[in-house]
């Protein structure tokens, strides 16, 4: 059974979380919440993939010549994207459909008084939808 399949996986995934975080059922918003905040994933601007893809793009258009300036421009753009890397947490995520890894950053709006109601994505996370804060 495909269902039985899927609780046992989701079980052996919570267990894996056991050390980590409390896990409970799901228990009812307080009456009384003051405030509400978004969260939402953030993504890296830079990566190994766009890195890749920008040397090609520089070699076509003749700005990328020799190894050696291959080898400067990789670097610059490797020193700048650690730099720039992000502290956020996130989940790390294997994906179903080709078993690669990657990791889903999360991003903590600011806490809001009034509560905005819309959609959330697959991973229950908005920009702009928020959620009761307590």
């Amino acid at each position: 059974n495909a269902f039985f399949a899927e609780t046992k996986k989701y079980r052996l995934l919570l267990a894996t979380f056991s050390g980590y975080c409390k896990i409970s059922e799901i228990l009812p918003v307080p009456d009384k919440v003051k405030e509400h905040q978004t969260i939402s994933r953030i993504r890296q601007n830079m990566s190994i993939t766009r890195l890749q893809k920008k040397v090609v793009h520089q070699k076509s258009k003749g700005y990328l010549k020799t190894d050696k300036d291959i080898m400067a421009y990789e670097k610059r753009y490797k020193e700048k994207m650690f730099k720039t890397g992000l502290d956020n947490p996130y989940l790390e995520i294997q994906s179903a459909s080709n078993g690669h890894k990657y990791r889903r950053y999360i991003q903590f709006g600011e806490l809001q008084d009034t509560p905005i109601i819309g959609d959330f994505d697959s991973f229950g996370l908005s920009k702009t939808t928020t959620i009761p804060w307590f």
